[in-house]
C-alpha cells in the first residue's frame, strides 16, 4: 500500500490536478478551502457481496465548509460543498487514486477534528442545540425534537437500556442491519407486539457525535466533559 506524507505547503498532496491539499487548506477547482472552516463531515460505507465476495463498495465522503464559528443548516455563509465519495467494482481499476481518496479521507477526519468539535460546543453554548437534519434538533440535555415535537430524550433511553445502534454504546440493539441507524424505542403499540422507535442516519459528523454523546451519557450534556 502507498504511504502517503502529511501536506505541507513545501510538500503539498495532489489528489488530481484540479485538488490539491496544503498544510492549512486545500484548494478545488479554484476555491481555496481552509481546514478550519470545515463545520461537516458527511460520510458512510456500503458494500454489496455475493458468495462470500464483494462485487463492489461505495465511500461517500462529502466535506462542508463555512465563515461561520457555530453549525447552522442555513448558514448563509457556507462556500463550499465538496464531494471525495468513490466507487468500486469487481474490476479495480484507478486503484492509485482511490488509495489517495481513502487518504485524503482520514487526513479530513483527522485535520478538522479539532476545528469541528469546537464549533459544535460552541453551536450547543450558544444556541442550545444543533440541527442533525431539516427540522431535528438535539438538544443539550440529549431531547431529540422533530418539527416542534419531544420524540424523546437520549439520556434517558440511554440509562434504561432503550437505545438503538450498531455501534458503540450497546442498549436495546447492538446488532442493528443499518450500523449507520441511531436512535431509540418510544413504546410499544399494538397489544406491546410493534415498537414506537425514532431512528436517524448517524452520518454527518459521527466521530464528533460519538464525543459528544459520551459527554451526554456521562456528565448529562453533550457540550459537558
Amino acid at each position: 500500500m502507498n504511504k502517503f506524507e502529511i501536506p505541507t505547503d513545501l510538500q503539498p498532496f495532489v489528489l488530481d490536478e484540479n485538488c490539491i491539499f496544503f498544510s492549512d487548506h486545500y484548494i478545488i477547482d479554484g476555491v481555496e478551502v481552509f481546514y478550519k472552516d470545515i463545520t461537516h463531515i458527511i460520510s458512510s460505507n456500503a458494500r454489496q457481496a455475493m458468495n462470500g465476495f464483494e462485487i463492489n463498495s461505495e465511500s461517500t465522503y462529502f466535506v462542508n465548509a463555512s465563515k461561520s464559528d457555530i453549525i447552522l443548516m442555513d448558514d448563509e455563509l457556507i462556500y463550499a460543498f465538496n464531494d471525495f465519495s468513490f466507487k468500486t467494482g469487481l474490476i479495480k481499476t484507478h486503484r492509485k487514486f482511490i488509495k489517495k481518496q481513502k487518504f485524503i479521507h482520514n487526513f479530513l477526519f483527522e485535520k478538522t477534528k479539532k476545528y469541528r468539535l469546537e464549533k459544535s460546543i460552541k453551536t450547543l453554548k450558544q444556541i442550545g442545540y444543533i440541527e442533525i437534519y431539516e427540522g431535528a434538533k438535539i438538544y443539550d440535555n440529549g431531547d431529540m425534537i422533530v418539527n416542534g415535537k419531544l420524540e424523546g430524550n437520549f439520556n434517558e433511553k440511554f440509562k434504561t437500556g432503550k437505545l438503538i445502534t450498531g455501534v458503540k454504546y450497546g442498549g436495546y440493539s447492538n446488532n442493528v442491519s443499518d450500523p449507520y441507524e441511531f436512535g431509540f424505542i418510544k413504546g410499544t403499540k399494538f397489544f406491546g407486539i410493534i415498537e414506537d422507535k425514532f431512528v436517524y442516519k448517524n452520518v454527518i459528523n459521527t466521530d464528533i457525535f460519538d464525543i459528544l454523546f459520551t459527554n451526554l451519557f456521562r456528565n448529562n450534556g453533550l457540550s459537558i466533559f
